[in-house]
C-alpha cells in the first residue's frame, strides 16, 4: 500500500533534519515521551522515509511500548514500510499491532484517561477481536465490553478536559470499523468509518483505512448511498493532491459501477469495472474480490449471458463462497444462487437458498428465497417470503424494495387486485433507495404488466413512470431459458438421493441408514415420482439435470 501522504499547497514536504536527529536522540536516550511527541507533530509520510526516524521508531523497548501505547503502532509502522517500493505492508502491521495488544496492552485501562488509555485500549480491543473463541476467556464479548469503555474514556476524557488528539480518536473509530467487518455489523463499520474520516487530520492510515471500510460497506450492505461520505473524503484529499488516494481507486470504481447499476446505467457499470481492473495492480494491500464479485454478479443478473456472467463470478468469489460462516460467504452464496435464478437452474439455486435460511439470518436469505418461488411459479409462498421480509427489522432499504417488487409480481402472478397497491408501495421504497433493480430483476412479464399498470393508475410524474419514460429498462438482459420446475426433497430424500447415485445396493444403503431395505424402496418411490424417472439409472440422470447431486 502506498504510504499516505499530504501535500499542502505550497512547496513540497522534505524531511526536516531537526525531526530526524531529535528521533535519533531519543532513541538513544530511551526518551519515549520525545519519540511520542515526534509523531504526534509531524506528518507520518515525512516521518517515515527518514531512515534514522524509522530505526528510532523500529527500535523502541517494549517497556516503553506498554507505557505509551501509540509507540506500538509507530514501531509496527516503520518495521511494515518499504522504504524502495514506498509501501506499507498491512499484513505485518496488523500481525504487530495484535502481538503488542495482546502482550503489551491488557492493562491498558491503569493508565491514566487520555491519549495513552485510548491508544492502548484502542490495541487490547484490536487483541480481543482476534483471538479465537476457544482461546480466550474473554469471548464472546469482550471486543464490544472494549468498544464500550474505550468510547467512555473519550468522553470522560471530553468532559474533563483531557486533550486526547485527533489522530489516537481517528485510530480507534477506524479500528471499531476494521473490526466490525468480520462480523458483518455494516451498520457499527459506517458509524465508526464516518467518524474516523472525519476526525482524519492528515494523511494518516486510520482516515483511508476508514474509506476502504465505508467503499466495502456500501456495497456489501446494499446500500450503496452511503459512499457520499467517501467521495466527499477523497475530493477533500485530492486537493492538496494526495498520493493516497490512488489505492482507493480500485474499490471506488467498484462502488461507483455499484451505483450505475442500480440505476440501469449499463455503460456506466461496465466503464467503471473495465477502470477497476486497471487499476487493481495498485490494491495490493487491499482485497476487494468479494466486492468485485458481487458486483459483476448484479452486472451479469442484470445484461450479460447469465451463463457467462455465472462462471465468471465463480471464477473471482470461489475463495470466499464455501459456506455461509463469515461477512462475505453468506451475501456471494446469495448472490450465486440468483444468477442460477437467472439461468432458470431452480433447484441448483434452491439448494444454496436452503442452506443460507438454515445457517443466516433473514437480512441475506429473504429476497432470494422470495425470489425463487416467483420464478416457479409458487405465488401463495413468494408472497409469504416477501412479507416476511418487509417485516423484518434486518431488512436493508434496497431489500424492502425488492421484496416489495416481488410482493407486487406475485400477487399479478396470482391475479390478486392488490398487485397495483404493492407496486406502488415498491416504487415508493425503490425512490428512497434510489434503485431501480428490484423491478429490473423480476420475469420480464410480469414487470411488463406491473409498470404498465402503474403508470395507468399513477400517471407519468412517478419514480418507476420516469424510468420507463427515460428507457431504463429496454437494455435489460433477455428471459433465460425455461425455469426448472422446484422439486421439493425431504430430509430424508436429501439424504438418500446422494447414495442411490453411487454403486451401492439398497441393503447396503439401508444398512448406512439404519432403515429397513422396504423404507429404502419405499423412499425410492417417492423420488422417482417427484422427477417423473422410470427406473434408478433414470432417477439419477434426472437428479444430475436438476443440480440435486453434484456430478463426480
Amino acid at each position: 500500500m502506498p504510504m499516505p501522504e499530504c501535500r499542502p499547497p505550497g512547496p513540497a514536504p522534505h524531511v526536516l533534519h531537526g525531526d530526524s536527529a531529535n528521533a535519533a536522540w531519543a532513541q538513544d536516550a530511551l526518551d519515549g515521551a520525545g519519540l511520542e511527541a515526534i509523531w504526534l507533530s509531524s506528518s507520518p509520510a515525512t516521518l517515515m522515509r527518514d531512515e534514522q526516524v524509522r530505526h528510532a521508531f523500529r527500535g523502541v523497548p517494549a517497556d516503553q511500548r506498554a507505557l505509551r501505547p501509540t509507540l506500538s503502532y509507530t514501531a509496527a509502522l516503520a518495521a511494515a514500510y518499504d522504504p524502495v517500493a514506498d509501501l506499507v505492508d498491512l499484513d505485518q502491521m496488523a500481525i504487530a499491532l495484535v502481538r503488542d495488544g495482546r502482550t503489551l496492552h491488557a492493562s491498558w485501562s491503569l493508565h491514566p484517561a487520555g491519549e495513552a488509555a485510548v491508544v492502548g485500549g484502542t490495541l487490547w480491543m484490536l487483541a480481543e477481536a482476534t483471538v479465537p473463541a476457544v482461546a480466550s476467556a474473554h469471548q464472546p464479548d469482550g471486543y464490544p465490553t472494549a468498544y464500550d469503555r474505550v468510547s467512555a474514556v473519550i468522553g470522560e476524557a471530553a468532559r474533563s478536559g483531557v486533550v486526547v488528539s485527533a489522530w489516537a480518536i481517528s485510530f480507534f473509530h477506524a479500528t471499531a470499523a476494521l473490526m466490525s467487518l468480520p462480523r458483518a455489523d455494516w451498520r457499527t463499520a459506517r458509524h465508526n468509518a464516518d467518524l474516523a474520516m472525519l476526525l482524519s487530520e492528515n494523511c494518516g492510515l486510520p482516515g483511508f483505512l476508514a474509506a476502504v471500510v465505508m467503499a466495502t460497506v456500501a456495497v456489501a450492505s446494499g446500500d450503496s448511498q452511503h459512499h457520499g461520505p467517501v467521495e466527499r473524503f477523497l475530493a477533500r484529499h485530492a486537493e492538496h493532491d494526495c498520493r493516497a488516494a490512488a489505492w482507493l481507486e480500485p474499490g471506488m470504481h467498484l462502488v461507483r459501477a455499484a451505483t450505475a447499476a442500480r440505476r440501469l446505467d449499463q455503460a456506466e457499470a461496465e466503464r467503471h469495472l473495465a477502470l477497476h481492473d486497471d487499476h487493481r495492480p495498485i490494491a495490493a494491500w487491499f482485497d476487494f474480490q468479494p466486492m468485485h464479485a458481487l458486483v459483476r454478479s448484479t452486472v451479469g443478473v442484470l445484461w450479460r449471458d447469465a451463463e457467462s456472467a455465472l462462471a465468471q463470478f465463480d471464477a473471482i468469489a470461489s475463495t470466499y463462497a464455501t459456506g455461509v460462516d463469515g461477512p462475505w460467504s453468506g451475501l456471494l452464496l446469495r448472490a450465486r444462487a440468483e444468477l442460477l435464478l437467472a439461468t432458470g437452474a431452480s433447484n441448483r439455486a434452491g439448494q444454496l437458498i436452503e442452506a443460507l435460511l438454515e445457517h443466516a439470518d433473514d437480512a441475506v436469505s429473504a429476497v432470494p428465497a422470495a425470489l425463487l418461488y416467483l420464478r416457479t411459479g409458487d405465488a401463495e409462498s413468494a408472497i409469504a417470503a416477501a412479507e416476511d421480509g418487509i417485516y423484518s427489522l434486518h431488512t436493508s432499504l434496497d431489500d424492502r424494495a425488492q421484496l416489495h417488487a416481488v410482493r407486487a409480481a406475485a400477487l399479478w402472478l396470482a391475479g390478486d387486485d392488490g398487485a397495483a397497491h404493492a407496486a406502488a408501495a415498491a416504487c415508493v421504497v425503490c425512490e428512497e433507495a434510489h434503485t431501480l433493480v428490484p423491478f429490473a430483476v423480476l420475469p420480464p412479464t410480469a414487470r411488463s404488466a406491473l409498470l404498465a399498470q402503474h403508470e395507468d393508475q399513477h400517471g407519468t410524474d412517478c419514480f418507476l413512470a420516469r424510468a420507463v419514460r427515460g428507457g431504463a429498462f429496454a437494455g435489460l438482459r433477455a428471459e433465460a431459458a425455461a425455469t426448472q420446475d422446484l422439486v421439493r426433497l425431504t430430509p430424508r430424500e436429501k439424504v438418500l438421493l446422494p447414495l442411490l447415485a453411487g454403486p451401492a445396493t439398497a441393503k447396503e444403503i439401508a444398512d448406512q441408514l439404519y432403515v429397513s431395505v422396504n423404507t429404502v424402496r419405499k423412499q425410492v418411490v417417492s423420488l422417482r415420482g417427484k422427477l417423473g424417472a422410470s427406473s434408478r439409472v433414470e432417477l439419477v440422470r434426472k437428479a444430475h439435470e436438476l443440480g440435486l447431486v453434484p456430478r463426480s
